[in-house]
Order: C-alpha cells, then structure tokens, then sequence
C-alpha cells in the first residue's frame, strides 16, 4: 500500500512553501538541460547470440561501431532479454 501527500495536504508554512518553490525551480532547470542534450538515435543495432557468435565476438563488434559513430550505446543484458 501506498500513500501519497500533495501541497494542500502540508499546512501552511512560509518556509516550507519556499522550499516548494526552490525545489520546483530547481526540476524545471533540470528539466530544461535534460531537453537540451535529448535526442533520437539516428540508428540502432541487435546482436543475437548463439553459439556461432559469442560475447567476445560482440564485445570487439561493438568496440568497432562505437569507435566510428559518435551517438549513445546502450547495452542490454541477460536478465533484459
């Protein structure tokens, strides 16, 4: 079970609405970098491994792609698949 608390549920308080405050500003900031370094890959890869090609195989393929293209690499494990 779980609860939540909203603002109208905390009292009033001076100090803490500052806080509020500072927090909300300080997402917002955040949020805005966020959307400034965001994008879409331009290309995606998959591996299937099999007893043909192995972890070391992909690992020196995945050297090789990520030292020609500058974008992100995300690698999914075992427990993903």
């Amino acid at each position: 079970m779980t609860a939540s608390i909203t603002v109208e549920d905390v009292p009033k308080n001076p100090i803490f609405d500052q806080k509020i405050k500072l927090v909300e500003t300080i997402f917002e900031k955040v949020l805005e970098k966020l959307k400034e370094h965001a994008h879409v890959p331009t290309a995606t890869y998959r591996l299937q491994f099999n007893k043909g090609f192995t972890f070391k195989q992909a690992q020196e393929v995945v050297e090789l792609v990520v030292d020609q293209v500058e974008s992100d690499a995300t690698q999914i494990t075992l427990a993903d698949a």
